[in-house]
């Protein structure tokens, strides 16, 4: 008994890691249709308009609040790399599995990084992003790329790969460095207080700015897959929550209860526009109307939830009451959320 007792045992360490990770070789289940469009919209050269960094890192902080969610954006992102892989591996085959590791780094310089620099060896992969949103939010935040990074070495090598981003520019660092490791990316509790804290004082200095500011942008396309990840059912109403969280703690930062009405219609729309939750279309009446519209690219309902979610926590104090009617509409293939105040806001005529 004890030699079958040990045998049992020798053979269960000997398991392939393709069998112990099943999960990581998986073919990806969700949304996999709908990412593989964005991929080759980005691969193509065809990715559509620009969105903000600090839209683009609202986004992943909101998805890196917990544990659970970080382990979960990692794991998101190893889908989409290995997605990205396939999609490469149709057009062309790698001698090495160093040798697609140009093609991933010309997918992010398409996708609005700008530049990049690697390193490829037998053993090892460094890929450094120089042009990532630099504010130090006490954190590394690009979870969702070390996980692309890491999906799209699995499937080149054919083996278990991870990736740790050891240096971050949202962690008091000049660039964010990649690593391929035989460790996971750390996904451990972290002052996310403090973070949401600096991010909201952050956009503050750029909405109150009376110039327009040239931020970098990033592509529609890869905003919406790596965004993707806040739609999962487990945790929605907790990001929901956030966001009208941020929402409120940004009202604070920018003062808008004490700003004029028409000042803060104004600011209202530049928030907007600078978080990308649409384009707000404020109609300067007795009763406070807002229009929300969303390109089809943005148009999921879940999307437009957070939106309001966040404009809630925005104009909660401002508008005195905390009831909001919704009417969602539909034309011409742009989604629209209208949001009303029965209350005449002080001071509007």
């Amino acid at each position: 008994m004890r030699r079958k007792a040990k045998r049992a045992r020798r053979n269960s360490r000997a398991i392939p890691a393709k069998h112990r990770y099943a999960w990581l070789y998986a073919q990806p289940e969700s949304h996999t249709s709908y990412e593989t469009a964005l991929l080759k919209s980005i691969v193509a050269g065809h990715a559509s308009g620009g969105v903000s960094k600090h839209a683009l890192m609202l986004y992943s902080l909101m998805a890196n609040t917990t544990p659970s969610m970080r382990a979960l954006n990692y794991r998101h992102g190893i889908a989409v790399g290995r997605s990205l892989h396939q999609l490469y591996a149709q057009k062309r085959s790698y001698a090495l599995y160093e040798e697609g590791v140009d093609d991933l780094v010309s997918f992010f310089e398409l996708a609005g990084y700008g530049r990049i620099t690697y390193h490829a060896f037998p053993n090892m992969i460094r890929i450094g992003m120089h042009d990532t949103l630099h504010l130090d939010l006490g954190m590394n935040t690009h979870l969702f790329e070390a996980g692309m990074i890491a999906g799209f070495l699995t499937a080149s090598k054919g083996q278990l790969m991870q990736v740790t981003e050891r240096a971050c520019s949202s962690n008091s660092a000049d660039s964010c460095e990649f690593y391929s490791s035989s460790s996971a990316q750390d996904t451990s509790e972290f002052a996310v207080k403090g973070a949401f804290d600096a991010f909201v004082e952050d956009v503050s200095r750029h909405v109150l700015r009376a110039e327009k500011q040239n931020n970098p942008s990033i592509a529609n396309e890869y905003y919406a897959l790596s965004s993707l990840v806040l739609l999962d059912n487990r945790y929605f109403h907790e990001i929901r929550a956030i966001a009208d969280y941020l929402g409120g703690r940004l009202a604070t930062e920018l003062g808008i209860e004490s700003m004029t009405p028409r000042r803060m219609f104004n600011t209202v729309e530049k928030s907007v526009e600078l978080l990308n939750m649409g384009i707000a279309k404020i109609k300067t009446s007795s009763k406070f109307d807002i229009t929300l519209q969303f390109s089809t690219l943005h148009s999921r309902k879940e999307f437009a939830d957070l939106s309001i979610a966040f404009l809630h926590g925005l104009l909660r104090n401002a508008a005195k009451d905390t009831g909001m009617k919704v009417k969602c509409l539909i034309h011409r293939n742009t989604y629209s959320v209208r949001l009303s105040k029965s209350k005449p806001i002080k001071g509007v005529r």
